[in-house]
């Protein structure tokens, strides 16, 4: 089992008619299409959370603040409100998401997001990137997570999976393919007035290969890591965890006796 927490952002679509409806009203419609339920509908839903047998997993947030639920591949999603009280938007609402199931972290994440999107198509659904994914480690012993105070911080990232050598290995190209071009031209301009030969010849064709070998090179790369992961997976994300040093963080100590093994999931 493997249970954690993000932030979204859903806002409403820019139509060419307008939708007088709040954006929390036009979010919970979507999800009454989605679900069948008996009464009022935040009693359903705070009914389905409380029943929840992992005491901790309740504690992490409270049934009032509920708006949302749904299921994917036997995960459970539930979505809450980040203020429900003062001022609120009328075209944007900021989610925190709940989610967990007996699948790795990265793939709840993912089937989950999938899942709020395919609810709500009528709205706009994003990742808040500059935020964090937290990771709520599981014992196996009770069967619940350890305590609700105590969570791992992992960041989200972009499903382009680029680093340094990436990024100079095309500038080195780029380099590569302006001098070639630039050596054709000049080359070009100089033989009117020295006259065509054919070592010249040779050479033009040679720089033209270079230019053009180096273009279909960048050309492929952009093809391979950035068009097909944008319309692939533009709203994968992948989770790393960047400093171990610091990323369990509990404001109180945990009861966790000698001999018991904290699970960190894959």
């Amino acid at each position: 089992m493997n249970v954690i927490k993000y932030d979204i952002e859903i806002k409403k679509r820019r139509f060419i008619w307008d939708n007088k409806k709040s954006i929390k009203d036009q979010l919970i419609d979507c999800f009454k299409k989605e679900l069948e339920f008996a009464g009022d509908y935040d009693d359903c839903l705070q009914e389905e959370w409380n029943a929840i047998s992992l005491e901790q997993v309740r504690a992490l947030n409270s049934s009032s603040f509920l708006v949302g639920y749904a299921t994917s591949k036997s995960i459970n999603i539930f979505l809450f409100e980040k203020s429900n009280v003062g001022l609120r938007g009328k075209n944007n609402i900021a989610i925190e998401v709940i989610a967990f199931g007996d699948l790795p972290v990265e793939q709840i994440l993912n089937e989950s997001f999938s899942k709020i999107q395919e609810v709500n198509k009528s709205l706009s659904c994003n990742h808040i990137n500059a935020t964090r994914i937290f990771i709520f480690p599981f014992d196996t012993a009770t069967r619940d997570i350890y305590n609700y105070e105590l969570k791992i911080r992992a960041e989200l990232k972009k499903p382009y999976n680029i680093n340094y050598s990436d990024i100079g290995r095309w500038i080195l190209m780029f380099l590569v393919s302006i001098i070639s071009l630039f050596l054709y031209f000049n080359l070009k301009e100089g033989k009117r007035f020295v006259g065509e030969m054919e070592d010249d010849n040779t050479l033009l064709s040679i720089y033209l290969s270079i230019f053009g070998s180096a273009i279909f090179y960048l050309l492929t790369d952009a093809i391979i890591y950035f068009i097909i992961p944008f319309f692939r997976r533009r709203n994968y994300r992948r989770i790393e965890i960047t400093n171990l040093s610091s990323v369990v963080e509990a404001r109180t100590e945990l009861p966790i006796e000698k001999g018991e093994r904290l699970i960190i999931p894959e």
